[in-house]
């Protein structure tokens, strides 16, 4: 018996002990110390550990995106980088073996993070929480970030985060995914069962493993991996970097010195290039040193993706009363963000001058089918620098200096300068007063009118600009293009005087150092003429191009466009030297216009002289109203009857402006096109022209009035791009006016300035008529009065 209850005694202490040991064990295991449990191990991405964007079907970029990472398509092959284009700081492979193994890689990847375990549920809205380490799911099958998710590593670098959701990860505007206390991206995982969408200016931070596709939304940074099984990745002015990249940081800035000169109370304005040379993207610093004047510098530049570049203006204002010759030095840094001890610095050296002599020009493009040029005529027995800002439409601008040689010319390519597809002015500063500046242009508009104008630079910004011609015919497609140089914004009013109806006006704006277009039309609506009086309240620059298919008085079809600078102030009187009525087999057709406006409020009277070429008669006088804050419209052929050569006087007691528009088919050429000039309101004894050339299919003229009682004896002294100076000399008969070839005087293919002098007062004009590479037309430009 005792045998047998010894046996149930030992029995039931193994089945205690049976019973105990799991507790034992429990207890053991919570008795622990944490580090002993096995840490969450990572999820293995293989060779898409890479990849910043991953995605099955296609990847989409709109705006200013950077990506530092690798980017991969499969089974898809498209990856749009929009435009501007997508900076990718790694490599690209749409649909190639290497694509296919980080696809495979991903499938795993997912798999491996859907099927972790054990598993916290927590509420569907993870913003305004902090996680620990683990593994999670939503309750509600999906996951949303409002406001700032904090994620703690508890001091642990190697901490491991899973996120799981069936369905759909949506983060909000402005929300923020934030890891603390050695979180790190590489370690955080988000599992979507179906599409995940970053809201716009969001920061988030992990790597995004998604069935089907991911949208990052505008102006959002990802710290992380964007990576579809199934769908589409959509990104949209997005940062994104793969937080497995070592960060390096860098930035230069070029260049390194730059001086440039300016008058008393005036902004220099400097262009500075600041690259990112970093591999992951960046933000610097910007900080002033040194300088006495006041200069304006961005606190903050970017951020910028690796490599890439921000254009920076400075600006430094040179006081009121500066001595010439004075110079002040201002030290710009800039100072990487991401590593303090990464700077670049340039040397800004700025210098007074009062007595600069600058051209402006308010219009210019290079745009598909237009071609602009900049041509700079030397007069002078040294050589003579520009000082060029290049200035766009948005705001920025562009610097060269140019160099032209005594005695000569030189010519600038302005597309091949700045590039393709720019709206632009131009302004010109030099020390020279010998230097003289035009633009021409060539142009096919719309595809359909052929033709070419030119403009002699304004010497000087003004508040007030009057054009006397203009129309808004259905032929006929006029433009106001305004520069404004200054460094704050110029509040515009467009007095339009509009022929038989009076004053229309229309409001407008020029954003500080940039150029705006007006289209007439637009303003004023369809079938006016017009002249304008434009008004502004800061200092700017206008010019009227014109493109149009001339029908005139016999519905001739001629094709073409002109262009004039604005005159700053009404006249009693207007010059103009080239005008012709010509019509015959020889010379072709020639129709020309008077139009004149009237600013102010009373009637006015004009008086014309028409003075003509020698042997065609004596002078013709006319008399014309013009009502009040209108303008008149006159047909010098019908005036003066066919084929005579004619300058033209225009006096009145009252102030008023004029132009003179001509339409044609030049000779047998037949080369239509049209050209215009703003009169000019006195004689000189020296004219010059910076524009010229005797090359094939271009036939240059100079015309010559001489409104006095006395022979003109002139001296025409042509200055070659290459080659020595020519000169010839001609007699202008009093009261008439002589017509010049240019050809004739130095030959063929010569591209040439052109100074005329006279012994006595007179005007001069230069006409050209050409085709260009196909595109027919002329224009014309009143000579520069040179400083005494």
């Amino acid at each position: 018996m005792k045998g047998d209850q010894t046996v149930k005694t030992l029995s039931k202490m193994r089945f205690i002990a049976l019973l105990l040991a799991p507790l034992v064990v429990l207890v053991i295991m919570i008795g622990a110390p944490a580090t002993s449990m096995a840490a969450e191990l990572p999820v293995n991405l293989g060779t898409a550990s890479t990849y910043t964007l991953l995605a099955g079907s296609t990847i989409t970029s709109t705006g200013p995106t950077a990506i530092n990472g690798d980017v991969g398509v499969h089974p898809g092959t498209v990856f749009t980088p929009g435009e501007p284009p997508a900076v990718v700081n790694g490599e690209i492979h749409l649909g190639d073996a290497v694509a296919a193994q980080a696809k495979a890689d991903l499938v795993t990847a997912y798999n491996d993070a859907a099927g972790r375990t054990p598993v916290v549920t927590v509420p569907t809205e993870l913003g305004g929480t902090t996680r620990i380490p683990g593994v999670y799911d939503s309750a509600a099958g999906d996951f949303q970030i409002t406001g700032t998710l904090t994620i703690d590593a508890q001091g642990d670098p190697d901490a491991v985060f899973i996120f799981k959701t069936a369905s759909t990860l949506i983060t909000a505007v402005n929300s923020n995914v934030h890891l603390i206390n050695g979180a790190q991206a590489s370690r955080v995982y988000w599992q979507v069962g179906s599409s995940a969408t970053l809201g716009v200016n969001s920061h988030f931070e992990g790597i995004i493993l998604a069935m089907a596709s991911i949208t990052a939304n505008t102006g959002s940074t990802v710290k992380g991996q964007l990576l579809a099984r199934d769908g589409a990745v959509t990104v949209d002015s997005v940062t994104g970097t793969n937080p497995l990249l070592q960060a390096n940081y860098g930035v230069s800035v070029a260049p390194v010195t730059y001086a440039k000169f300016g008058k008393p109370m005036t902004a220099v304005t400097y262009n500075l290039t600041v690259t990112n040379t970093g591999n992951v993207s960046d933000t610097f610093n910007a900080t002033k040193a040194g300088m006495a004047w006041p200069t304006s510098v961005p606190a903050i530049v970017g951020p910028l993706a690796a490599g890439a570049s921000s254009n920076v203006t400075v600006t430094a204002t040179i006081p009121a009363g500066t001595p010439d010759g004075t110079t002040d030095t201002v030290l710009v840094t800039f100072t990487s963000a991401g590593d303090p001890t990464k700077s670049a610095t340039s040397t800004l050296t700025t210098t007074a001058n009062e007595n600069l002599l600058a051209f402006y020009f308010a219009e210019g493009t290079t745009r598909a089918n237009f071609q602009e040029y900049l041509c700079l005529g030397n007069s002078g027995a040294v050589p003579a620098s520009a000082q060029v800002t290049y200035m766009f439409t948005d705001g920025s601008t562009q610097d060269a200096n140019y160099s032209v040689p005594a005695n000569s010319r030189s010519t600038m390519d302005v597309n091949s300068v700045v590039g393709a597809e720019k709206d632009l002015s131009i302004s010109i500063l030099t020390t020279s007063p010998n230097l003289i500046a035009e633009r021409p242009m060539y142009f096919n508009y719309n595809g359909q009118w052929t033709g070419g104008s030119d403009a002699l630079g304004a010497v000087a910004p003004d508040m007030n600009w009057y054009f006397a011609e203009g129309n808004t015919l259905p032929e006929f497609d006029q433009y106001v293009t305004v520069l404004n140089p200054g460094n704050d914004a110029a509040d515009l009013t467009f007095h339009y005087m509009v022929e038989g109806q009076g004053e229309e006006a229309v409001p407008g704006t020029v954003g500080a150092h940039s150029r705006a277009t007006f289209r007439t039309k637009d303003q004023i609506g369809n079938g006016k003429h017009v002249s304008l009086y434009l008004e502004s309240t800061q200092g700017v620059v206008a010019e009227r191009p014109m493109y149009f298919n001339y029908l005139g008085l016999a519905q001739n079809n001629w094709t073409g466009g002109h262009d004039v600078v604005g005159a700053n102030a009404p006249n009693t009187d207007w010059y103009f030297a080239e005008g012709t009525t010509r019509k015959n087999a020889v010379d072709g057709a020639f129709e020309e216009w008077l139009c004149m406006q009237n600013p102010g409020i009373t009637p006015l009277t004009v008086e014309a002289t028409y003075q003509l070429a020698v042997g065609q008669g004596n002078p013709i006088n006319k008399s014309y109203t013009v009502p009040a804050q209108e303008r008149l419209t006159v047909s010098v052929n019908q005036e003066i009857g066919q084929d005579k050569d004619c300058s033209v006087f225009l006096q009145s007691t009252s102030d008023f402006i004029a132009e003179r528009p001509m339409y044609f088919s030049y000779h047998a050429f037949a080369w239509t096109g049209g050209h215009d000039v703003l009169g000019t309101n006195g004689s000189a004894t020296d004219w010059f022209f910076a524009e010229g050339t005797t090359r094939a299919n271009f036939e240059e003229w100079l015309c010559l009035q001489n409104p006095g009682n006395t022979d003109a004896l002139t001296t025409i002294t042509y200055f070659p791009a290459g080659g020595p100076v020519i000169t010839k000399q001609w007699t202008v008969k009093a009261n008439t006016r002589l017509t010049v070839s240019a050809s004739s005087d130095v030959g063929a293919d010569q591209d040439i300035s052109a100074l005329v002098s006279s012994d006595q007062p007179i005007i001069v004009e230069r006409p050209m008529y050409f085709d260009f590479n196909g595109w027919t037309g002329g224009h014309d430009v009143v000579g520069f009065v040179p400083t005494p």
